[in-house]
């Protein structure tokens, strides 16, 4: 939605939470997620009077406790999500998809990347997007007039009972990617230099031969 949109052309086009609540209610999943990537996103689950527990109220905040959802919003309800034209994204599909999943950046000590690991990467890195953005080293779309200048900081909200979480990826983080191609780098050069040295043994053997015969 536009900065500058008025109401009366938003909410034709808009999603309730009650319509949110209806279409998820009878999903069936293992894990849940749900990303908000738009601007005063953590008002979505930031509700008045929300406090997560059975039977509790009404709303997106008690179906995500209820289905043991983890939620992720771009930022706080007070504050706007940037996007980037230098990144191509906005700020949190950038540290979610790009840098924590196929940079592999989210990547943890096993080696592997599990659905809160990215979610927890995601809420920790885009703090400091954002910090680029204000010093000027990335670009954005659209005016920052209505941004906090303190900070955009996702929320995640995590309802999933017993901590489960399930492995998106197995991979390496990209400095160890790199120290990887480096050594087989290394290793490629060192044959190339072992095969020049055998053909020029070769070559001098082949000469000698020659001046005997």
């Amino acid at each position: 939605v536009k900065d500058e949109a008025r109401m009366d052309d938003v909410w034709p086009q808009s999603i309730s939470s009650d319509d949110l609540e209806l279409w998820l209610r009878d999903v069936d999943s293992g894990e849940m997620v749900l990303l908000i990537d738009a601007c005063y996103a953590g008002a979505a689950i930031q509700t008045r009077g929300f406090v997560p527990g059975p039977m509790g109220s009404r709303g997106l905040g008690q179906l995500a406790y209820d289905k043991g959802m983890r939620v992720l919003t771009a930022t706080q309800a007070s504050n706007v999500a940037i996007e980037s034209e230098t990144l191509g994204y906005s700020l949190l599909t950038y540290a979610l998809f790009v840098q924590g999943l196929d940079q592999r950046l989210a990547v943890d000590k096993a080696g592997r990347i599990t659905t809160s690991g990215l979610l927890q990467y995601a809420e920790a890195r885009v703090p400091k997007l954002f910090a680029d953005v204000v010093t000027g080293k990335v670009m954005t779309r659209g005016p920052m007039a209505n941004a906090d200048p303190s900070v955009q900081q996702p929320l995640l909200f995590d309802f999933v009972p017993n901590g489960r979480s399930a492995v998106l990826a197995q991979g390496i983080a990209v400095a160890a990617q790199k120290d990887v191609r480096d050594a087989f780098s290394n290793k490629v050069v060192a044959m190339d230099r072992d095969v020049s040295d055998s053909m020029r043994a070769f070559e001098i053997g082949r000469a000698s031969c020659r001046e005997r015969v």
